[in-house]
């Protein structure tokens, strides 16, 4: 049988509402399953249309499925068939009607509801590939770290030969030969820029690295660290302690133009079994402080602030606190460590 004769039929049974057959309510029911059938097709495109929006990053609000419920054109189109045929089935008309709205007003709350947690999954799974993507960096840091360490033991190694080679010279009385050591061990001397900031080598290291990365952007660090070898801190959560204040501070003052506020300073002093870690920049403009954390009107809000949750994150595993503040245009961080054995170790221990 051709298509044309089918829909035909289907068409004089079920849609036509002169059809005096459709007196049946079998008739309505199968009318009113295909329609609803519909809407549920129509509801689930709209939904793999908002997962591809959330996936563009489109500028989307659920509220304009409520002011433009893309999907309630198709049941509109369901209720006024059936509006028609009310009188045959000895049912008031107004009874669809009211149904419609009911299942239209369920239908866009749920494709609010819908949008919504798609939303918050997509916030989820951005701050999971953030966190991911900071913890390669943290590891990545460390190498490098560890490899301006090596370096520097190559470098001291060096130092180390020449100066032997030297005194043996001049003990031999070979001035000339004395002289040349005494020049290599100079551009040996010269080639090496690290610095003694503190006495622990991992935030000696950092430092030394960021120093060098600020002196690129011609910003200053100056800095007063009084920090031992030995610390009940991992050397993970020192690097990224450090990385953090100096990464946010230098991206804070590098489009400023004048000297005095391309200055950071950074102190950090263990007392009184506490590990104290202070840092100011210049900060002229206004923040929107919340908690310990930076509200931004950048795009994407949701992929800012990580670094300052992460040390949010490091002050509680060791029972300490961080604060945020801006005053007189300068921003201030300060955070306490507990030098005892952290929380995370004791609960390990249970």
């Amino acid at each position: 049988m051709a298509i044309e004769q089918k829909w035909s039929i289907f068409y004089r049974q079920i849609i036509d509402p002169n059809n005096p057959s459709q007196e049946h309510y079998a008739y309505s029911l199968v009318t009113l399953l295909i329609l609803m059938v519909l809407y549920v097709v129509v509801n689930y495109i709209t939904y793999i249309l908002l997962k591809r929006i959330l996936t563009l990053k489109i500028k989307f609000t659920g509220s304009i499925f409520v002011l433009v419920p893309v999907s309630q054109i198709a049941l509109f189109a369901s209720f006024l068939m059936l509006y028609y045929r009310a009188n045959r089935l000895n049912i008031p008309s107004n009874a669809f009607g009211w149904l419609g709205c009911a299942v239209a007003i369920i239908g866009d709350v749920l494709l609010v509801i819908t949008y919504r947690d798609l939303r918050k999954t997509d916030r989820i799974e951005a701050t999971l590939a953030f966190l991911e993507q900071q913890q390669q960096s943290g590891f990545d840091e460390l190498k490098n770290i560890t490899a301006i360490e090596k370096r520097q033991q190559i470098i001291n190694h060096d130092l180390k030969n020449q100066l032997v080679t030297a005194t043996m010279l001049l003990s031999e009385n070979k001035i000339e030969a004395a002289k040349e050591s005494l020049n290599a061990l100079s551009d040996i001397i010269k080639t090496s820029e690290k610095r003694i900031y503190c006495e622990n080598s991992v935030v000696n290291a950092v430092i030394n690295y960021k120093v060098t990365l600020a002196q690129k952007d011609e910003i200053t660090i100056n800095s007063k660290l009084f920090l031992p070898e030995d610390i009940l801190i991992s050397s993970m959560d020192l690097c990224s302690v450090f990385s953090n204040v100096l990464d946010n501070s230098m991206r804070a003052v590098k489009d400023y133009y004048e000297d005095a506020d391309r200055v950071i300073n950074l102190v950090c002093a263990a007392s009184n079994g506490y590990l104290v870690i202070k840092s100011d920049n210049a900060a002229k403009e206004k923040l929107d402080i919340k908690g310990n954390l930076i509200a931004t009107s950048k795009e994407n809000p949701e992929m800012h602030g990580y670094g300052l949750m992460i040390m949010e994150n490091i002050a509680a595993k060791y029972n300490g606190k961080m604060s945020i503040k801006q005053e007189n245009d300068r921003f201030y961080f300060e955070m306490l460590l507990s030098l005892e054995e952290s929380a995370a170790d004791k609960n390990k221990g249970k």
